[in-house]
């Protein structure tokens, strides 16, 4: 039976390593296990008595002296386990199995020791059984004392080492306690693996917290870490078992679903594997150490980004001032061509006001229709000269129009808005208002009622620039103050609850700004509101712990994540003491991220008790070093030695000699930083310090260190100093990397800037010359329309006298063949002509209006409308059409040219169908970017490439088997583009088209 039970201390490596005689047992007295010495003595192995009874190991026999003394060790035991404290006994004679010869036995003679080990009931949990051997003595000491004296002197040295043993024991467990608090406090991530499964036998806090609560203890890395199937840990850690050598990780990335929710993090780690080893050097476990890195990484990669980013920049910029040469090139030459045609054309300017007239009249209409609350004031009466519909809704009693301000609405006077109104009119100084309380009534005489409003009141003048009214535009914004006013409220009564609890509680914004700290907060830091809100918590945070608390916060707040934070916090009586600090994030109702909530609660002692331990382990890459002033000893481990360039080994106890040669070691411009930081821990009496400075090393190389240590005072003085270092030569370097690309990226920001000074005054060029075309473009748009308009009438006269020339001719003369087919091309060029002209009116028409007012339409309904229209085509041609837009949202568009460029792309598709096949038209849409897309797809005759680039010209045509007049295409693209949209097309000859329209959301 071999017995290895779940629960057994995490250190058994240890006890069973120990120099003594040591067994561990069960209250049920089942060995559980023996220490190496105890099986070299009793010339047993472990698997042979690990689960037995002891007296079955070793049995009473006839020989008398052996019976008693098994019978004397069974009442120590009961003892023991009676009064739940230690019992030490000397044991007559007991015989055991000679190693060699099968048929001898060795006697010894024995002392024993049975100390309980109590559970927190005060239980007997296991029980320490230590023996010592007295043989050789016993035997020296009979040759030369026989009698009572020899028993006399015998047992005083029994008692005596029975003394000696108790204080070995208790110098074992300390030392045992002492380790397993050093891997239980140590700052980095430390756990032990054991046996080929790699089952968790040790996990200490910073690891455990690499997934939160989850249970790892006692089992397999795979069950425990699932997550991490795929990734190479597994591989890694099987080979270090396998093979005995030690794997260093530098900046691997590890994905671990930290908060337990099956999201997967993207952190970096550096991490050691080190084979653990029994007393037989077989391999039954691994050691880990690892640490974080993942802000080192991605400061690193965001650099590298950057330098990325800064040459696309500078390429990109390049390209565009060659681009605004050649336009500024274009448009002077169009400007001169221009010139000459408006020279010409000024005698039509007349008309251009007319139009204005129209424009003004359009403007008023869509005064008219605005859902704002909108009105014009005439004189300095405030005369109503327009109301807007929605303004006279707000007040559905009372006559507006026509009537003085006062008149009309006599409550407004004595009120501050009144005054805002004359100062505007006076100065001509636009006034903006935000959640402003006017006072009115909406019908005469009815209740006053509180109403707030945004608004905004805008001097209006006349042609020679006096004032001669005001322009009012404004919004009920009543509901969101009454709501706003709520939400103050509840925050009022949020403040005062959280100003009773007994912890420190804070609010911060989406941008990370504290806006709220409680009564607790102030009464331990003494700071006001103005020294705390913001980042002021950072005034309060002691030196050293104030970057990594901003990067842990920060990061959080980037993440939207919740984080716990461990830091010191300086009292209003100068004093640190250690906080924990938790938060979580805060959404509002449509999952927007609004801040965090958090809270802060003291952990000094349980801080100080655990950083009163070692900060590391050897074979974590941070070296170990300890003074005892008091006896001016010194310990430092062989990794210290290594890191200082210095041959592991060297110093194991001397401290003056060791002092001076790591003295020498440091950097000449850094020993005052270190030894001041030293001096000053003895002076103010300061538990810690931290420095980081450089070395030299004996090969010339330059390396940065990093040290903490920690001072340990009596009611005399410092009595013993522990410390850790690691070389952060790495983090250093990259630090500086950072800097010089900073500065790289400032003084390209400044060539940046030069150059967008320049863009700014090329585009102010490119703007005057674009307006000048916008007034050209609006001439020649008022010269076709005229054109358009004033063929009219000569058009129908020729087609007047072709019909008088018809009721005329004989019927001799309209038999002839060649008159009638004079006449029917007279006919054709007539329609072709009013076809024309109606198509520049349609164009002129698009050009200057946006045809429509855009609502949200849905698209099927529009679809089936026009598929109803073209249903006798599609019956002719046997066409198939398949329409997918059942889960498409609304598009804002005006409805009648929605209809129509669905209209004319699914007519399209009809009329040039292939002559091979029945017409298939597929329409269907989807979310892309800030567009939602319409595609049209047919089977028909297509296009080459070449041709696509002049398929939405005006007036092309590429078929003259289908009539048509080309203009078709030309309008949709200009409906959709004035909508703010695009039209897209691929085709391929003899395979078909697909058009795609994008509609802005």
């Amino acid at each position: 039976m071999n017995l290895t039970p779940a629960h057994l201390p995490d250190m058994l490596k240890v006890f069973e390593t120990l120099p003594d005689l040591y067994v561990l047992l069960t209250p049920d007295l089942l060995i559980l296990t023996a220490s190496n010495a105890y099986l070299e003595a009793t010339v047993t192995t472990r698997n042979t008595i690990a689960g037995k009874y002891i007296f079955d190991v070793f049995p009473e026999t006839s020989l008398h002296l052996q019976a008693e003394a098994v019978s004397m060790l069974k009442a120590s035991f009961v003892q023991t386990l009676t009064t739940r404290k230690p019992h030490q006994l000397a044991i007559p004679p007991y015989t055991i199995s000679h190693p060699e010869e099968k048929d001898m036995f060795i006697e010894r003679h024995w002392t024993a020791l049975n100390t309980p080990v109590l559970d927190e009931a005060g239980e007997v949990s296991y029980i320490i059984h230590k023996m010592g051997t007295i043989t050789d003595r016993l035997v020296d000491q009979m040759n030369e004392q026989p009698g009572e004296s020899l028993l006399e002197e015998l047992n005083e040295q029994l008692r005596t080492l029975n003394a000696a043993l108790i204080a070995a024991r208790a110098q074992a467990e300390l030392e045992r306690s002492q380790w397993h608090h050093i891997l239980m406090q140590a700052p980095a991530m430390i756990c032990i693996f054991q046996g080929p499964e790699h089952v968790f036998k040790l996990v200490n806090p910073p690891y455990q917290q690499l997934v939160g609560q989850r249970p790892l203890l006692d089992k397999p890395i795979r069950h425990a870490m699932p997550e991490l199937e795929g990734q190479p840990i597994f591989g890694l850690l099987d080979k270090v078992y396998h093979t005995g050598e030690s794997f260093y990780a530098y900046e691997m990335k590890v994905q671990l679903d930290h908060d337990n929710t099956g999201k997967l993090g993207h952190n970096y780690y550096n991490f050691i594997y080190q084979a653990i080893r029994n007393l037989n050097g077989d391999i039954d476990g691994i050691l880990v150490f690892a640490y974080e890195v993942t802000a080192l990484v991605l400061a690193r990669q965001k650099a590298e980004q950057d330098a990325k980013e800064k040459q696309l920049l500078n390429e990109q910029l390049t390209s565009t001032n060659e681009q605004l040469i050649l336009t500024k090139k274009a448009l002077e030459q169009l400007n001169a061509e221009l010139e000459e045609r408006v020279a010409l054309r000024t005698g039509e300017l007349r008309l251009a006001q007319a139009e204005a007239e129209e424009q003004r009249a359009r403007l008023e209409r869509l005064f008219m229709q605005a859902p704002a609350i909108i009105c014009i004031h005439d004189g300095p009466d405030l005369v109503f000269e327009l109301v807007s519909p929605a303004y006279q809704q707000l007040f559905p009693g009372r006559e507006l129009l026509g009537k003085p301000l006062l008149e009309a609405l006599p409550e407004l006077e004595g009120q501050p808005l009144l005054d805002i109104i004359r100062q505007v009119y006076q100065t001509g100084q636009s006034y903006q208002g935000q959640e402003m309380l006017v006072p009115i009534a909406a019908y005469p005489g009815g209740p006053v009622e509180d109403r707030y409003w945004n608004f905004t009141y805008q001097a209006r003048r006349d042609a020679e620039g006096r004032i001669d009214g005001l322009l009012v535009f404004s919004y009920d914004v009543t509901a969101q103050v009454l709501s706003h006013k709520a939400v103050v409220k509840q925050e009022t009564y949020f403040r005062k609850m959280a100003d009773q609890v007994p912890a420190m509680i804070w609010v911060t914004r989406a941008d990370g700004y504290c806006t709220y700290l409680n009564k607790p907060w102030y009464a331990y830091t003494g700071q006001s509101e103005e020294e705390a809100l913001g980042f002021g918590w950072l005034q309060a945070t002691h030196p050293e712990d104030v970057s990594p608390s901003k990067e842990t916060f920060f990061a959080a707040n980037a993440l939207k994540q919740p984080f716990s934070l461990l830091y010191r916090l300086k009292g209003k009586d100068g004093q640190y003491r250690w906080f924990l600090d938790k938060g979580e994030p805060t959404f509002d109702a449509a999952c927007n991220f609004e801040g965090f909530i958090g809270s802060v609660v003291d952990v000094h002692e349980e801080q100080v008790a655990q950083q009163r331990l070692h900060l590391s382990v050897q074979a974590g890459k941070v070296g170990i070093w300890e003074w005892d002033i008091v006896r001016n000893q010194a310990t430092y481990s062989d990794l210290l030695q290594e890191m200082f360039g210095l041959e592991a080994g060297r110093f194991t106890g001397e401290f003056d000699h060791a002092y001076q040669v790591f003295q020498q070691v440091i950097h000449p411009e850094d020993r005052p930083l270190v030894n001041g930081h030293v001096e000053k821990a003895f002076a103010n009496r300061q538990a810690e310090f931290y420095v980081e400075f450089r070395i030299v090393r004996p090969t010339g190389e330059i390396a940065w260190i990093a040290e903490r240590g920690e001072v340990i005072f009596d009611e005399k003085g410092p009595t013993r100093m522990n410390g850790t270092c690691i070389d952060i030569t790495s983090r250093k370097l990259a630090e500086q990397a950072t800097q010089r690309m900073s500065e790289e990226i400032a003084a390209a920001n400044e060539e940046l800037r030069a150059a967008n000074e320049q863009i700014q005054a090329t585009n102010e060029e490119l703007a005057e010359t674009n307006q000048q075309l916008v007034g050209i473009n609006q001439d020649l748009d008022n010269f076709i329309y005229t054109a358009s308009h004033d063929l009219k009438a000569p058009i129908s006269n020729i087609e007047a006298l072709l019909s008088a020339l018809l009721r005329n001719l004989s019927a001799e003369n309209f038999s002839s063949e060649r008159v009638k087919h004079m006449l029917a091309l007279m006919s054709e060029s007539i329609e072709r002509f009013k076809r024309t002209i109606a198509n520049l009116t349609e164009v002129v028409k698009l050009q200057k209006e946006n045809s429509g007012e855009k609502v949200l339409v849905d698209l099927l309904p529009v679809i089936r409308e026009v598929s109803l229209d073209l249903e006798p085509l599609i019956k002719e041609t046997n066409a198939h059409i398949e329409v997918e837009v059942t889960g498409c949202p609304p598009v804002r568009f005006s409805i009648k040219n929605l209809r129509s460029v669905i209209y004319n792309l699914l007519s399209n598709g009809l009329k040039y169908r292939s002559f091979d096949r029945a017409p298939h038209i597929t329409i269907s849409c989807k979310q892309e970017a800030a567009y939602l897309v319409l595609s049209v797809e047919d089977n028909g005759l297509g296009l080459e490439r070449a041709r696509l680039n002049q398929l939405f010209t005006m007036f092309k045509r590429f078929h003259d088997h289908v009539e048509g007049t080309g203009i078709g295409l030309y309008m949709v693209k200009k409906m959709v583009e004035n909508a703010g949209g695009k039209i897209e097309v691929n085709s391929q000859l003899g395979l078909g088209s697909t058009f795609r329209v994008y509609f802005p959301h």
